[in-house]
């Protein structure tokens, strides 16, 4: 899955919340991080939509979702995603 990142990021666009519009098609990979700032959950691009997954290899036969139901608010806290890091990409890829 191609990863558009440095340029998306030094674009200033490093974040979306619940209610805001699906990013642009060069957007594959998204990372939402817990209250300490690690990552907690990545939101993956695919063509019928997004998919919430750990890493790349958990993604399976799960049902891609639309941006906003992939993106409503949780327990009615709105869902924050950015820009993964490069660390937080060899996350996604890894196998463990």
């Amino acid at each position: 899955m191609p990863i558009a990142n440095a340029a998306i990021a030094s674009a200033g666009l490093q974040g979306w919340s619940t209610g805001d519009c699906e990013p642009g098609p060069q957007i594959r990979l998204l990372v939402q991080r817990d209250e300490t700032g690690a990552p907690r959950w990545f939101l993956a691009r695919f063509q019928h939509g997004w998919v919430w997954a750990r890493r790349c290899g958990e993604v399976g036969h799960t049902t891609p979702l639309t941006w906003r139901w992939a993106m409503s608010a949780e327990h009615r806290h709105p869902v924050r995603v950015g820009i993964p890091t490069d660390e937080e990409i060899s996350v996604w890829q890894s196998r463990a």
